[in-house]
């Protein structure tokens, strides 16, 4: 198996709070924008579809 990289968010290429900014511009809560826009092309699906693995991850380790 290849070495992952520990540091994958960091060199994912995504700014923090682009995501947000774009879900308070459309007047929408996070969550719900990345959900309606997972399936976009393009930086804005990337940024929807790593906020659906991040948040999925964070409630994974808050049931511990």
């Amino acid at each position: 198996m290849a070495d992952k990289d520990p540091l994958w968010i960091e060199h994912s290429g995504m700014q923090k709070g682009a995501l947000t900014k774009k879900a308070k511009k459309a007047g929408m809560g996070t969550q719900s924008f990345a959900e309606k826009h997972e399936s976009s092309p393009g930086k804005l699906g990337k940024q929807s579809r790593l906020a659906e693995t991040l948040s999925s991850l964070r409630r994974k380790g808050a049931a511990k």
